[in-house]
């Protein structure tokens, strides 16, 4: 995975898989709200154009992401 800062409220967040690096997914998710905005994994293409959240976002606050330390199991 590599994580890219596009502009000054994004980030574009690249997947790459294990076994065949041509095969990769990407998202752009919103620094301001941690939402991803934007998703194309192998040529379907998902973008959100309205989103509303339950809470007021506080301009103020300072977004953290932390690292990731291990990989993100399934849940099903």
């Amino acid at each position: 995975m590599l994580i890219q800062e596009i502009g000054r409220q994004s980030l574009l967040i690249t997947f790459e898989h294990v076994e065949d690096p041509a095969f990769r997914a990407t998202a752009v998710a919103n620094r301001t709200t941690g939402i991803i905005e934007k998703m194309a994994i192998l040529g379907d293409v998902t973008i959100l154009t309205e989103v509303v959240h339950g809470a007021p976002l506080d301009p103020g606050r300072q977004v953290e992401f932390l690292p990731i330390t291990d990989w993100i199991r399934p849940n099903y």
